[in-house]
């Protein structure tokens, strides 16, 4: 865990160290969706819809869907089988509407590390990117194997107050996340992308939570002398669902 939080802090200060590269500034609002399908105490299911938007221009960057089966391997730690469908729209200054396919299956390990309000979690994240082919701004026929990418995030939530039975719970989130690029296609980008986030995360039922939040997204691209940052508002509705303590509740009542 030492070495993924130095791999961290190394990657981050690239910011700092690319000042006279050529950096492309966008702002961005993320709409998200996230569901919480717990079936047991072994099996989860976690489903992420997103719909992001340029600003100025107003214009779709992307949407995407991502589901992830879960399950509990040891004590704090689980793995998870996924796949990922993006549509993506990098530039919004363009005068064509191209959104370009993308599918990502991958795995993951998670661990979490309770600390009375405190809650640590890192995410060991492996996909493989395929891109549909493309070709003077329009869209063909299969898809191509674009690189393999390595993700490692860490988090922290904070509950900033008592909540009873988890109602009107208040939590801060902070998180970074890196991410490396490798495969015979990359060349001057080993190093992606660094995601820097902070929410404000209010759950009025125990089921759902509603967040707001900012994400610093800084992205190095295929010619490793251009960059992105990307300053985001991201705003998004949490369900949490457990069958298993449902299918309990209507035991006892019909007992």
């Amino acid at each position: 865990m030492r070495n993924c939080i130095v791999l961290i802090l190394a990657l981050s200060i690239t910011k700092i160290c690319v000042a006279q590269k050529t950096v492309t500034n966008q702002a961005l609002t993320w709409f998200t969706f996230n569901q919480n399908l717990k079936i047991n105490d072994r099996f989860s299911v976690q489903t992420d819809i997103q719909e992001r938007f340029f600003i100025a221009p107003l214009k779709q960057s992307q949407f995407l869907i991502r589901s992830t089966f879960k399950t509990a391997i040891k004590q704090n730690w689980d793995f998870g089988v996924g796949f990922c469908f993006f549509l993506t729209n990098t530039d919004p200054t363009v005068n064509f509407h191209l959104q370009v396919p993308e599918v990502r299956p991958y795995i993951e390990f998670n661990n979490k590390q309770v600390l009375k309000r405190i809650v640590v979690s890192h995410r060991y994240r492996l996909e493989s990117r395929f891109f549909k082919n493309s070709n003077n701004n329009e869209l063909q026929h299969g898809f191509s194997f674009g690189s393999m990418r390595f993700r490692y995030q860490l988090g922290v939530d904070i509950l900033l107050n008592k909540p009873k039975d988890e109602k009107h719970a208040i939590k801060l989130r902070a998180s970074n996340e890196i991410m490396l690029n490798f495969g015979n296609k990359i060349k001057y980008n080993l190093f992606d992308q660094n995601r820097l986030s902070v929410a404000l995360q209010y759950a009025p039922i125990k089921s759902v939570a509603f967040e707001i939040g900012y994400v610093n997204w800084f992205q190095q691209r295929a010619s490793g002398s251009a960059y992105f940052n990307r300053n985001i508002l991201r705003i998004g509705i949490i369900s949490n669902i457990h069958l298993n303590k449902k299918k309990n509740q209507s035991i006892q009542q019909n007992n």
